[in-house]
């Protein structure tokens, strides 16, 4: 283990010292050629897809930008496919256009020139069938004949697919062991919640598929129309995104790995949804919020005052409970109700009464003035 250690610290020795005569290019070329680098977080897909994704809508050609991913890759499949629309390294080259980034940041500071800085929201009207414009991820026919038969030992393919995800600790405690991500659980939910929505779904015809990875918990199902893609050995990189492109609809919580589906313009079900602020990535989604509950009093916290006092833009456990909140998940008849109104139109028409579809209009028009500001 310590002749590991310093094999590792003399690569990223030599990695610094080439990465000093480079910067010196990068500032003494500026005048001819600007050279720019940006780093992809590539550990989770929703992070990788969004940012790559807005930077290739909003490219400015007067740039030769260079990527490096120095996190763990979640999907070498969506890696292979970016590397053929931008300029991608990793390992040693990346480490060394890392250390380059970090001499010019020392000498420029914010304003670094040779530094891209791009955020994590796309506004949905850019979102809206993204792939068909960037052509990011495709499948030849040869390719999709072979996905399918590899599918098909387990999935019906005649039927409609619809694709099933709970969040949980799993992936991240798998991925991240020496990391803390405590802090992002308030976004797990009871899978067993979703269980009456996941059996309407088969007695509507579609077979469901559950999707992700080390998922912990489980939903106990013995339905021939029920597959647990996520603990087979089916589960590849590719087939994660091939599912996402041939299904009908999605039922989730707030899992990040929707983007995916979102990716293809999917119609999304999302229970238990949380980050309200931050829900602008598409407009194919059918939401149903958790409850907040003011601890204190025991009342609910209803949307005005979620907006005027900023908890819908609340994003770590321990906020929820510095500001005393309790979030409450979605109930199974709440889920059910929320597949309900997504895939059928005569149950959809009974409940949108004008006295809600004038509570909808209302809410719209009040969340938009939030996102302006």
């Amino acid at each position: 283990l310590k002749k590991n250690y310093i094999i590792l610290k003399l690569k990223s020795l030599l990695c610094f010292s080439i990465s000093i005569p480079v910067a010196i290019i990068f500032i003494l070329a500026y005048p001819f050629i600007k050279i720019r680098v940006g780093i992809f977080d590539s550990s989770r897909i929703a992070h990788f897809l969004e940012n790559s994704s807005k930077y290739l809508l909003f490219k400015e050609k007067k740039f030769f930008d260079i990527w490096i991913v120095i996190h763990p890759i979640c999907n070498l499949f969506v890696l292979k496919s970016f590397k053929k629309k931008m300029n991608i390294f990793e390992g040693s080259l990346a480490k060394i256009f890392y250390f380059t980034i970090s001499i010019t940041n020392f000498f420029f500071g914010k304003k670094n020139p040779f530094y891209i800085k791009i955020d994590n929201v796309i506004h949905f009207k850019y979102w809206k069938n993204i792939n068909k414009k960037l052509k990011l991820i495709t499948f030849s026919k040869s390719r999709e004949f072979d996905l399918k038969n590899i599918l098909k030992t387990k999935i019906d393919l005649s039927k409609k697919i619809a694709l099933f995800q709970v969040r949980d600790s799993g992936y991240l405690n798998y991925s991240f062991p020496k990391k803390n991500f405590s802090y992002h659980t308030y976004r797990n939910a009871n899978i067993n919640n979703y269980k009456k929505a996941v059996l309407h779904l088969i007695k509507k015809k579609y077979f469901v598929v559950r999707v992700g990875r080390n998922n912990i918990n489980t939903l106990n199902i013995s339905n021939k129309n029920y597959f647990d893609y996520s603990s087979s050995k089916l589960v590849s990189d590719e087939l994660d995104f091939y599912l996402a492109k041939i299904s009908s609809l999605i039922i989730c919580n707030n899992v990040g790995w929707e983007s995916i589906p979102t990716f293809f313009n999917k119609k999304i079900i999302m229970a238990d949804g949380v980050l309200m602020a931050y829900q602008s990535l598409a407009n194919n989604y059918n939401i149903s919020f958790k409850k907040m509950i003011d601890n204190r009093t025991n009342r609910t916290i209803f949307l005005k005052e979620a907006i005027e006092k900023k908890y819908i833009s609340i994003d770590k456990s321990n906020e929820f409970k510095k500001n005393n909140i309790k979030l409450v998940n979605n109930s199974p008849n709440e889920i059910l109700d929320l597949v309900k109104e997504a895939i059928d139109k005569n149950y959809r028409s009974k409940i949108k009464t004008k006295k809600i579809l004038k509570i909808e209009k209302k809410l719209k028009k009040e969340l938009s003035r939030y996102l302006k500001k």
